[in-house]
């Protein structure tokens, strides 16, 4: 699956040699760096395309994994309120590879979501933990 770059309108922001996206869901402009822009593109796929309400995304989340504090890319709660979507975003000239997939297993350990998506916005991987083994899914799940 390929995220549908492209197809939204996001409201940009330039200030001198700086350029800035609106995040919807922190709500405020934030830095136009190749990362920021698969991960605006994810969130407003999974509002607009999946139906997820903002209220239940988070972006950038803060977590401690072993004691280290850690960010994760976009964390999406089910309306219970518990980690549904974990997903991590990279640049779109960065493959998603081995690294890319340890980085979110371990975050999973903290955060304990049912699904994980991993993307550089052209190439997307979608999986889930069925009977205890991962299982890559073709898309990812409407809300």
């Amino acid at each position: 699956m390929s995220l549908p770059l492209g197809k939204y309108n996001f409201n940009f922001n330039e200030s001198g040699e700086r350029k800035s996206i609106f995040d919807i869901v922190r709500k405020k402009f934030v830095n136009l760096t190749p990362e920021e822009f698969v991960r605006q593109h994810l969130l407003y796929y999974l509002h607009y395309d999946k139906k997820y309400s903002l209220s239940l995304m988070r972006s950038e989340f803060f977590l401690m994994v072993n004691d280290v504090p850690k960010r994760c890319d976009v964390l999406v709660f089910d309306t219970d309120g518990k980690p549904y979507i974990l997903a991590e975003c990279k640049a779109s000239s960065e493959p998603i590879d081995f690294t890319t997939m340890e980085q979110m297993l371990v975050y999973n350990q903290e955060i304990q979501a049912k699904y994980f998506v991993l993307t550089n916005g052209v190439i997307t991987y979608i999986a889930t933990h069925k009977d205890g083994v991962l299982e890559v899914l073709d898309e990812i799940p409407e809300n």
